[in-house]
This record gives C-alpha cells, structure tokens and sequence, in this order.
C-alpha cells in the first residue's frame, strides 16, 4: 500500500511536522513526541509524554495559512475528519490520557495546541460536524466526507523561542 507521506508533498508535510515537533521540544523540556508509524495509516500521529510518562495522543496537522488567516478567515476553526477526531478519542479513553490537536501555521511558524479531550472531563471543545467536500489528500484529490469544524480559539500558541502566547 502507497501512502500518500511517501510522495513529494507527503515529504514537504514530514519536514513541516518536524519543525512543529522543534517548538514542542522548545516549550516542553523532557516532553517527547513520539510519532506513530508513517508507513501505515495508524489512528493518531503521536503519543506525548512528560519526563517519561504518557501524557496524550496527538493529531497534527500542517496548514498553510497564518495565525490572522486561521482567526479571521477561518474564525478559529480548524478542520479535521470526523473518523479522526473519533477515533482520537478512542485511543485517549483506551489509554487515559488527553487528546491533542497540534496545528501547526507554516507562514507564521507557530504551533497551536488545542486540549480536546480527557477520560475524565469528556470533550474539552465544541466543534460542529458538516458533510463537506475538501481535498481528499496532500496529494490533492476530492472527498466529501464527514468534517468536524474544531473551535480552537482557547489553543495554546507556541513559536520556535519556546514562548507562549
């Protein structure tokens, strides 16, 4: 099975996720992202822990757009299927631990960390879902597929200097 990470765009993606992982490791010290297999289409990106100990499961995404697009443009919604964000929750209530939306903004070189859900509290965000038609891939492509619009207006807001927002 091809995934799509393994083709040009898929490449571009990796190296943007692996800048977000830099800010993580500058805000965070002792935290570790550790990535999910990229050669199979796993149910989350990452788990992350603290001084060794499973902390949360990660969902991150890599969008073109600026922080003033994503407040403004986008009314600080952030996109993610609905399967995603379900199965997110499954694998934090499995595990219990938190369920995070990690986007990060390639223009302005932040990473937005948004606390979605915990065993304990249940959804920490309201998001709406809508049957809508995006782009199927990185690769390009349609779907039209269950999306979930993901307040992220409370995220944390992170930069390459370790500072918070």
């Amino acid at each position: 099975m091809s995934l799509d990470i393994n083709t040009p765009n898929g490449a571009i993606t990796l190296l943007q996720e692996q800048q977000a992982v830099e800010i993580i490791k500058q805000v965070w010290p002792g935290s570790s992202y550790i990535e999910t297999p990229k050669d199979t289409p796993a149910d989350v990106d990452a788990i992350m822990s603290m001084n060794d100990v499973l902390k949360a499961v990660a969902q991150t995404s890599c969008r073109q757009i600026t922080l003033g697009d994503m407040q403004y443009n986008f009314r600080n919604e952030w996109l993610l299927t609905f399967e995603k964000l379900l199965k997110g929750r499954r694998m934090a209530m499995g595990l219990q631990v938190e369920y995070w939306g990690l986007i990060y903004l390639v223009p302005d070189a932040v990473l937005l960390r948004v606390k979605m859900f915990t065993p304990q509290q249940g959804w920490l965000v309201k998001f709406r879902i809508e049957k809508t038609m995006t782009r199927a891939t990185v690769n390009g492509g349609t779907a039209i597929r269950d999306n979930a619009f993901i307040d992220v207006s409370g995220a944390d807001i992170m930069d390459m200097w370790g500072r918070r927002k």
